[in-house]
């Protein structure tokens, strides 16, 4: 306990002493919205960045609470592929990694371009970000939805981005969900969220997931699982999506 608080301060440290950021998170965003995202400026340059950060004792905090320690580094390993997945992805479809701030056995952190919020946190009206709503106001309109120009130029970007994904990278993504996608402040869409993602040879037309390859009991396991809200039919058992 002790080893992790220091390295906490540590990542602390580094980051104040490299950028001015927020006090709070301001966006949430990836698996479960496990991300927290900050608003921060480079000491050095000015350069105006998203700082991303999860750390594993967060998990406990959470509700339902996750304790157990197998599924928890599982969980974080999950986040870490994420975040070095998008650190290799160069296309402008998805969030541009610029600088990977911290990557210890209990804590996570990265910048990336300029970020307003998830698609997630709109949907939630901004529930696990204080004065969230407030905070972003001026990127939306009274009423808090897209115009259908904004959707239709959202899901093209999104439909390109995929098909980058599948045709050059050779890689599926395999959990597009709102806490995947995030807004930019001119209006763009981009995605996230490929701690799922799976990879497959030039020469094969499908891969097999590795995913839902049983029924689990327990009902944290699909903290482990991409989430099936959003998941095709033909991932489920028997085709039917939950």
């Amino acid at each position: 306990i002790k080893l992790r608080k220091q390295i906490q301060i540590q990542m602390g440290n580094a980051i104040a002493k490299n950028f001015d950021l927020s006090k709070d998170h301001g966006a949430t965003a990836g698996h479960y919205g496990l991300w927290k995202i900050y608003s921060a400026t480079k000491k050095v340059t000015g350069e105006k960045v998203s700082l991303w950060t999860m750390q594993k004792e967060e998990l406990a905090k959470r509700q339902p609470a996750i304790s157990d320690r197998t599924l928890t580094e599982q969980i974080f390993q999950i986040m870490r592929k994420d975040m070095m997945t998008l650190k290799d992805l160069d296309c402008a479809g998805f969030i541009k990694v610029l600088e990977i701030i911290e990557e210890t056995k209990y804590a996570l952190a990265f910048t990336t371009e300029p970020i307003v919020c998830s698609m997630e946190d709109v949907l939630t009206r901004f529930e696990h970000v204080e004065d969230g709503k407030q905070l972003h106001s001026s990127y939306f309109d009274q009423n808090g939805v897209f115009s259908e120009m904004e959707i239709s130029r959202g899901l093209m970007t999104l439909a390109e981005s995929l098909q980058y994904l599948h045709t050059v990278q050779r890689r599926i993504h395999m959990n597009v969900t709102p806490s995947s996608i995030v807004f930019t402040p001119d209006g763009q869409w981009k995605l996230c969220g490929l701690g799922f993602s799976i990879e497959y040879q030039e020469e094969e037309q499908r891969a097999a997931s590795p995913y839902f390859l049983k029924t689990q009991a327990n009902a944290h396991i699909a903290a482990v699982e991409p989430d099936l809200c959003f998941g095709a039919p033909e991932l489920t058992v028997g085709g039917i999506s939950h």
